[in-house]
């Protein structure tokens, strides 16, 4: 039996001196496109290149949002990205690009996960209290209990609508509720960690694997690719148990009963 390289959530989403106007967000976000650029390659500007871009967006967002309050703010900054400055979704490049957030700013275009680091860093500017929301492969962000879906221009969407089309389980404790910073982080670098995998940078993407389970240990995907890391390193016994962590998180994940089930009946065969 053949085992599946899993899904990676890196194909709806995709993982410097800071400027006295950023925020501990900003600049960790900017951190993690420093580090895309120069150790994967990914052609993404410097951060220093987009600051003063950045701060304008900052500027045109405290003067679209003053005098609002409650929804008002959400529907402000929608027309303000999507209407105003002109940022597109994009929903079938799965470049690592696409998340980072000087790549986002320079280019107005990104993935859900590229938009929501837009969003996040604008709201952590104005000191608004938007929260990140996992779902199967995908990224949106809630103000209140508004959801904000920003590959349809921030409409806001109900939660069921995110269960039927994203086919949410019941009870995986990572999904549909509001992330802490660390868990949202977890998400980036989990991309990240994908990036190096798929340039065959083994050590690296399970060092971050790791890192990310450290910070979000409700996230399955990172068990059960952490665990395909060990499983072509033929270190068998971690591979199970990374796969049984990932199982006890979500039991469907896709491909994870075959890869499971390939580890007990032919587990030097690789994948």
């Amino acid at each position: 039996m053949k085992i599946r390289r899993l899904p990676l959530l890196i194909a709806i989403l995709f993982t410097g001196c800071e400027s006295s106007s950023q925020g501990e967000l900003t600049g960790k976000l900017m951190a993690l496109s420093d580090e895309a650029r120069k150790e994967i390659g990914a052609s993404v500007p410097p951060t220093g290149s987009v600051r003063d871009e950045l701060d304008k967006i900052f500027d045109l967002a405290e003067k679209r949002v003053r005098g609002k309050s409650g929804h008002e703010i959400v529907a402000a900054l929608n027309r303000l990205v999507f209407e105003e400055l002109g940022f597109q979704r994009e929903v079938q490049d799965d470049s690592i690009e696409l998340m980072l957030l000087p790549y986002v700013v320079k280019n107005k275009r990104g993935s859900c996960l590229g938009l929501a680091a837009l969003y996040l860093v604008i709201a952590e500017r104005l000191d608004l209290e938007v929260r990140g929301i996992l779902v199967p492969r995908h990224f949106f962000l809630r103000y209140r209990q508004r959801n904000i879906e920003l590959l349809r221009q921030g409409e806001a969407m109900p939660d069921e609508w995110y269960r039927k089309t994203w086919r949410v389980p019941e009870k995986a404790a990572a999904y549909l509720r509001p992330l802490a910073e660390k868990e949202l982080l977890a998400v980036f670098w989990f991309n990240m960690g994908n990036a190096y995998r798929v340039r065959g940078d083994h050590h690296r993407a399970k060092k971050i694997y790791q890192r990310v389970i450290g910070s979000f240990p409700e996230f399955a995907e990172a068990y059960a690719n952490l665990g395909l890391l060990f499983q072509l390193q033929k270190d068998y016994p971690s591979a199970k148990r990374a796969y049984l962590r990932a199982q006890a998180r979500q039991p469907d994940l896709p491909g994870l009963a075959e890869n499971i089930q390939a580890l007990k009946t032919n587990p030097g065969k690789d994948p």
